[in-house]
């Protein structure tokens, strides 16, 4: 009997799902043989382009439709609040079925509306400016109709989990997202728990997709020897370990395989580890995320470990008025915004000034992903609006790393650029030179942005931003 955990609706989800990515072709017989081996929990998803075959495979199975619990996902061309009831159903229609358990939100990015699912300009995706919290809006009436039984998210991160939770009605009952023993998310899923939000592991086995297996220096998860030892003890394999770590934390897991003798041997992770070997599997966390989704360039994570950031703006802001000081308010709107309210958000800090006599201050901030990318950045006191932000900006991946060193080791020669200010060494042949490498920026503050942007101008555009702090931001003061 396969281990089942309650949401937040009163329903129940199984805890070993069936993951549908990829493979197209062998999806109908692949989910057939899996609702035969024992699976009651099926995921798809839109833009997976396998709810056709998932719901054949469905058909074939002959198991009752209320023995099953299926989950699929709105695609982001569907994100108009007006589109969110159609997206469903599409799905619906493609599924063959009249209702589903779960309908998630599968990124926090809303793209051009329409039915290409990946429309793109310049290969760069054509966002759209549509709030999350009103997709979600729009999400919570499907509710009325019966066509899902729940909704969730998938993707988030956490300060738009927070913001998402405190403006709307009806409270995910389920967030998506990549966890497994390299990448636990210890502090994010406890923050769920406190919620009531279940947590769904999506590549449970890391990176055993080869599409996203090339992290440097990373061994195969579930060839870990941590993993391996601890399933001798139980007669498992590290896969199935990898597994009921998951279970044993009550999260729901989703493998997937096309191969029946492993459709089968997966359902096997269906089992409690002890908090001796929990404790063990803590030790091997790499805080690596494997599905960066860095081929689309615009989605973006905010999390600790060896991760990206989203675009880079708003490269400064001069205040109007130099003389300046006391507490100051930020927010981000339309560039020609003369008014507080006008803004499309507010940054949740408040930060103080002190009298400046030569320089004004200048800032650097990381574009969150809900809001448009085409705005501006705005210093308000009180009513009284002292600056806006330049509309330049710079979209490039921000690495995270735990310490300098091993970057300027793994980038292996590199150019001290303090140390060339002194030297005078001739521009135009280090330029020349720069052209042809790898160009490593070591930190993400003020001056690392605004170096980035200086490469750009003159050609380079081979470079990466390495920060080891969690900041992604700075403050460019007279002194600097």
């Amino acid at each position: 009997m396969t281990t089942r955990f309650k949401l937040n609706t009163g329903s129940e989800i199984p805890a070993i799902g069936f993951g549908t990515w990829q493979d197209k072709e062998s999806q109908e017989s692949a989910v057939a043989e899996a609702i035969k081996a024992g699976y009651r929990h099926i995921d798809t998803a839109r833009v997976y382009c396998t709810e056709k075959p998932v719901g054949r495979g469905i058909a074939k199975s002959g198991v009752p439709r209320k023995d099953l619990f299926v989950t699929t996902k709105l695609w982001c061309n569907k994100h108009h609040p007006d589109d969110v009831a159609d997206g469903l159903q599409q799905s619906l229609d493609d599924l063959g079925l009249d209702y589903v358990d779960l309908y998630l939100m599968h990124w926090p990015v809303a793209w051009k509306r329409g039915e290409e699912l990946f429309p793109k300009k310049n290969n760069q995706p054509i966002l759209e400016n549509i709030d999350i919290v009103d997709t979600y809006k729009a999400m919570e009436k499907l509710l009325e109709t019966g066509k899902t039984k729940a909704i969730g998210v998938s993707n988030f991160s956490k300060l738009e989990m927070e913001r998402l939770v405190k403006e709307v009605s009806v409270i995910p009952a389920v967030h998506q997202m990549e966890c497994h023993p390299y990448l636990q998310q210890e502090e994010f899923t406890a923050w769920h728990k406190a919620k009531g939000i279940h947590v769904t592991h999506y590549s449970p086995f890391g990176n055993q997709n080869t599409l996203y297996s090339d992290k440097p220096g990373i061994g195969k998860l579930i060839e870990d020897p941590v993993l391996v030892e601890i399933g001798k003890q139980y007669g498992k394999s590290a896969a199935q370990v990898a597994l009921a770590w998951g279970v044993t934390q009550g999260h729901s897991v989703l493998p997937k395989s096309k191969t029946p003798s492993r459709i089968k041997s997966n359902l096997e992770g269906d089992f409690r580890l002890s908090e001796k070997d929990t404790e063990k599997i803590r030790t091997i966390n790499k805080k690596t995320r494997f599905n960066d989704s860095s081929e689309v360039e615009i989605i973006r994570f905010h999390s600790p470990g060896i991760l990206t950031a989203d675009s880079l703006h708003n490269i400064h802001v001069e205040f109007l008025d130099n003389a300046f000081e006391g507490p100051l308010q930020l927010v981000y709107g339309e560039c020609d915004m003369q008014h507080h309210w006008q803004a499309h958000h507010e940054l949740t800090a408040t930060f103080t000034f002190v009298k400046r006599e030569a320089h004004p201050e200048r800032f650097v901030w990381v574009t969150p992903l809900h809001a448009p990318h085409a705005y501006c950045l705005h210093v308000f006191s009180g009513s009284s609006l002292l600056g806006r932000s330049s509309p330049i900006s710079v979209s490039t991946p921000i690495l995270k790393r735990e310490s300098i060193a091993d970057v300027a080791d793994a980038m292996g020669s590199w150019v001290d650029g303090i140390a060339y200010m002194k030297s005078k060494e001739n521009s135009e042949a280090v330029v020349s030179k720069a052209k042809n490498t790898s160009v490593a920026i070591l930190g993400g503050g003020m001056s690392g942005l605004v170096t980035s942007h200086l490469l750009e101008s003159v050609g380079i555009h081979d470079w990466h931003i390495y920060e080891s702090s969690e900041r992604v931001v700075g403050v460019f003061g007279p002194n600097t």
